[in-house]
């Protein structure tokens, strides 16, 4: 009993960064940094990892929906890219003790990214949507490549 207590009071959050380089740049540049949101699916997801019966995370996708993040969300308000995650541990506290997925997109296309998920499918609109954030716009235009990178915690 003492491990569920334990879990309870220390829930999965985390952080997500919108890194951007253009076409003539030689380096990414931070365009956002901010705490995520993970979902209710999410979190049920989670829970189904801890004892083997759960799919991990694997695929960040960004998007160009408004809607505020809710918990209840399942999917992007209006998905635009899905692309695989580089996926590893790294250390923030104390050794190992964060999820480092870091995801690399080739825009094709101009558009404002205004919002990024976490999932564990490689389809659009499919799989568990882990967390969600909507921040203030990132232009993109065609060649420009980005980098969502979540950090999660529990």
């Amino acid at each position: 009993m003492a491990d569920s207590a334990y879990l309870c009071r220390t829930p999965v959050h985390g952080w997500v960064e919108i890194w951007r380089k253009g076409v003539y740049e030689a380096g990414f540049t931070l365009m956002r940094s901010q705490h995520n949101l993970i979902t209710n699916v999410g979190k049920a997801e989670f829970a189904n990892l801890q004892i083997a019966a759960g799919t991990a995370p694997s695929h960040a996708s960004v998007g160009t929906g408004v809607v505020a993040a809710v918990v209840t969300d399942t999917i992007l308000g209006l998905e635009i890219y899905r692309a695989a995650a580089v996926r590893s541990r790294v250390t923030i506290t104390v050794a190992n003790d964060t999820a480092y997925y870091d995801t690399t997109i080739n825009c094709v296309a101009s558009f404002d990214v205004t919002e990024a998920g976490l999932f564990n499918n490689a389809t659009a609109n499919l799989g568990t949507l882990f967390a969600r954030q909507v921040f203030t716009a990132v232009p993109v235009a065609a060649g420009v490549v980005l980098k969502v990178i979540w950090k999660l915690q529990n």
